[in-house]
């Protein structure tokens, strides 16, 4: 294996002529509010940028199920945007490219996906760059304020997840939620304000001693907030010790660009660094940047070793998701953010939450049912009156992530449903999202979240999870069963 390759000097920058190309302008009279994509033909459009020249601030475009490749450019003008794959499964909506850094000429001209507009939403799809080791290679590039993607995966090797501003003077923020990111080498990094959250974050293995670093962030002195991994599960390959949380990029030698990553309240695989975990870069030294950690678990948190940071209860207040997104305008798309019907949402609290987030003040104990209101009988479907798709995208020596759609193929509309199963061999869920999952031995259950209760006859659910398990291959579960009633697998 080739040795690890230092980032080059060179930033994000002005984009190359042949992806200016792809920055189209919409016609004067478009003026749609929702535009379907549909690569088989069934859409308006059968490609995501041709969509994107069409749209106007605001428009909601929809994606089915399908492969899309090349790469993607959301240009300045289209603020407002939501891009959302309809069926709510992430791996339904593949969006896909393989340009490198070295061929592109640039980091955003390798990106398949660049967004450059703000207010814009992406959810329920999946965004790759299949390019490989050996030079940097976006999956996306994030260049614009006020983005939530929700319901994502992120797949690359080096470089996959940029978030990048400018100017020291102005400040971009992003919130990833419920989402999953791999790669190898600073696969999340950037000058810009980043929240991740609820999200699965693999390290891909190097079959080396060396396995890489997740962040390289390269915040701006004048920035307190840089990259925030909140609540999160990292995973990584199964060589213990082998991959460092990051390291202290300063962008283009300056000295201003002080780095600011916590992690915080998360789950750290066996593969963390104890010594080491925060990486010197290119002649500088770790710390000169501001790196730290917060009430983390698992294997991976710190043993004590004396050059892994940790904030105090009183300093961590001021380090929660809401206060790295407020800005000056008190933006705060943690609990504002409301998937439109038509899909599953996936920015859905967890009781796994920190207790820094505070719980929305709509969700009260004051709407109670009163002792007349009895259980409907339309809860609980038909006999054969359901059917289960479990799917695993990701699978990794001691883990494996899978999603799940559960269709009501019965007559009558359900009004609130548990999922039960048995789970193969050792699998051992460590998190999920969309649904509240739980397990005992073999035995696990998953239970509607508020928003996706309602499911009516000939509807769908989904939810995702993450698994445990001591080998590399993945067992489907078996015994699906809707409230008590056989679902058969599909």
């Amino acid at each position: 294996m080739a040795a690890l390759r230092p980032r080059r000097a060179a930033l994000p920058g002005v984009l190359a002529l042949g992806l200016l190309a792809l920055v189209v302008h919409p016609a004067a009279s478009s003026a749609a509010t929702t535009i379907t994509v549909a690569a088989d033909g069934s859409g308006t459009y059968t490609t995501l940028q041709a969509a994107l020249a069409a749209a106007s601030p605001g428009t909601v475009i929809n994606v089915k199920k399908g492969t899309y490749r090349g790469q993607v450019v959301l240009a300045s003008g289209k603020s407002g945007i939501t891009i959302q794959g309809v069926t709510g499964v992430a791996t339904d909506v593949v969006i896909t490219g393989n340009v490198s850094q070295a061929a592109a000429g640039s980091a955003n001209g390798s990106a398949t996906v660049l967004n450059q507009a703000k207010d814009t939403t992406l959810k329920n799809l999946t965004i790759a760059n299949t390019f490989g080791t050996g030079s940097q290679a976006l999956a996306l590039s994030m260049n614009a304020d006020r983005q939530v993607y929700a319901n994502v995966r992120l797949l690359g090797h080096q470089d996959t997840l940029l978030s990048w501003t400018n100017s020291s003077s102005t400040r971009v923020r992003q919130y990833l939620v419920d989402s999953y990111v791999e790669g190898d080498v600073d696969f999340i990094y950037g000058n810009g304000t980043l929240v991740i959250d609820r999200t699965t974050i693999r390290s891909l293995d190097r079959g080396s001693s060396n396995n890489g670093y997740i962040t390289a962030a390269s915040t701006y002195a004048s920035n307190p907030y840089g990259i925030l991994i909140n609540n999160s599960t990292l995973t990584g390959p199964s060589a213990a010790q082998t991959v460092a949380l990051g390291r202290c990029w300063h962008a283009g030698g300056a000295a201003d660009a002080v780095g600011q990553v916590l992690v915080r309240g998360s789950t750290l695989g066996s593969h963390i660094r104890q010594a080491g975990a925060w990486q010197d870069m290119s002649g500088f030294s770790w710390t000169t940047c501001r790196f730290s950690e917060y009430a983390n678990t698992g294997p991976g948190k710190t043993n004590g070793t004396s050059d892994r940071p940790q904030l105090s209860a009183s300093a961590a207040a001021n380090y929660t998701p809401q206060k790295y997104l407020a800005g000056s305008d008190g933006w705060d798309p943690t609990t504002s953010v409301t998937p439109t019907p038509s899909v599953t949402p996936s920015v859905t609290p967890t009781p796994s939450v920190t207790p820094s987030v505070t719980p929305s003040p709509s969700v009260t104990p004051t709407v109670t049912p009163t002792p007349t209101v009895t259980p409907t009988p339309t809860v609980t479907p038909t006999p054969g009156g359901c059917s289960v798709a479990y799917r695993v995208p990701s699978v990794w020596p001691g883990g494996l992530q899978a999603d799940v759609t559960l269709t009501n193929t019965g007559t009558a509309p359900l009004n609130g449903w548990t999922l039960t199963w048995t789970m193969p061999g050792d699998q051992q869920v460590t998190a999920a999202w969309n649904a509240t999952v739980t397990q005992t031995g073999t035995a696990a259950s998953a239970t509607a979240a508020s928003y996706n209760a309602q499911v009516p006859a000939g509807g769908t659910a989904s939810f995702g999870l993450t698994a445990a398990m001591s080998g590399s291959t993945a067992a489907v579960p078996t015994a699906f069963r809707l409230d008590g009633s056989p679902c058969s697998l599909t």
